[in-house]
């Protein structure tokens, strides 16, 4: 494994900012009912929604990348597991409570009634809801954090295998991720997501010299095969565009978007909660060409700014404690 490689690749920060960002303006513009009509800027923005695998791709590069820089081996497990947990859950329990808050509220002024499951809310929790037939989810885009618990808890062994200096260990491990990507289609399970994930890990195993370059090539592009396979095109070039910007442009990372980046998992919490109900709300007022501009741009500020918020009281002091938590014989 490679010393001389960076703890940490600055360009990362503001590729959350722009996959943040872009998911913003897909649910401003087309989940908002009769509001924008034009078919031309309704295609433009319905790109936005591929910021979701964007953020796996990132994930798939930077877990892996820390992983290994810190020598992980299968008894750190519970202190990656922990270390996750306790970066991520208390952002994501703050937005829980407030999407709940919010449900109800919606629920109460259309029908005049309050109606909560707690049995739904504990699944939430766990990130179970997929695993439970006929449960939703309290806010729509809790899917893809359950994809990403599932990819860590995956991680956490698969990197033991795909790391090894055995050749047919990694490729045990390539054919057993290749296999299982068929098993559903449901997108909160992280089944066919899978290919999108591993053509991170192994720009991150060539990087590491894990892997060489010929093993590197066939492999990815079997992933790459398969991703457009299951995902479809846009996913494909999200994956070729991740790698390229990675690759070529590791220190790209200006101040405003390096900002955004640092807060867009709080972005991408509560930007439904604050921004989209804000749009929602003003929409039927607000008609005009220029005041639906005008409109979906303050619902993108209002929920930056909250966003900055929730980073502020919860997830910077998560992150911080996230940082004390170390393996045994080295930092994560």
């Amino acid at each position: 494994m490679s010393s001389s490689l960076p703890t940490y690749l600055p360009v990362i920060n503001s590729l959350r900012g722009i996959a943040a960002t872009a998911i913003c303006f897909y649910h401003f513009v087309l989940s908002t009912a009769n509001y924008v009509e034009e078919t031309w800027i309704r295609t433009f923005f319905y790109y936005g929604q591929y910021g979701v695998p964007l953020f796996f791709v990132i994930s798939g590069i930077v877990l892996p990348w820390t992983m290994l820089k810190n020598n992980y081996i299968l008894k750190h497990w519970t202190n990656f597991i922990t270390k996750r947990l306790v970066r991520l859950e208390p952002p994501y329990l703050a937005s829980l409570v407030l999407a709940t808050m919010y449900l109800l509220f919606q629920t109460y002024r259309h029908y005049g009634t309050i109606e909560f499951s707690l049995f739904n809310f504990l699944l939430h929790l766990g990130y179970l809801i997929p695993f439970v037939k006929g449960q939703e989810w309290i806010n729509p885009i809790y899917w893809s954090l359950a994809v990403e618990f599932q990819f860590y808890l995956f991680l956490s062994v698969a990197l033991i295998f795909l790391k090894d200096h055995l050749w047919y260990r990694r490729w045990a491990m390539y054919v057993f991720i290749f296999g299982v990507s068929f098993i559903s289609h449901e997108k909160a399970l992280l089944f066919r997501w899978l290919p999108l994930f591993l053509v991170g890990i192994l720009y991150v195993l060539k990087q590491y010299s894990i892997i060489s370059l010929k093993e590197y090539f066939t492999i990815s592009i079997f992933s790459l095969g398969l991703t457009y396979y299951l995902l479809g095109i846009p996913n494909l070039v999200v994956a070729i565009f991740t790698l390229i910007i990675v690759h070529y442009f590791p220190n790209y990372n200006p101040k405003y978007s390096n900002w955004l980046g640092k807060i867009s998992y709080s972005i991408y919490l509560i930007h439904l909660i604050i921004g989209q109900a804000l749009v929602n709300f003003l929409s039927h007022t607000y008609r005009l060409p220029y005041q639906k501009i005008l409109v979906i741009l303050l619902g993108y500020a209002v929920s930056v700014g909250a966003a900055w918020l929730l980073y502020q009281w919860v997830e910077k002091p998560s992150k911080q404690a996230s940082k004390r938590i170390y393996y045994k014989s080295t930092k994560l």
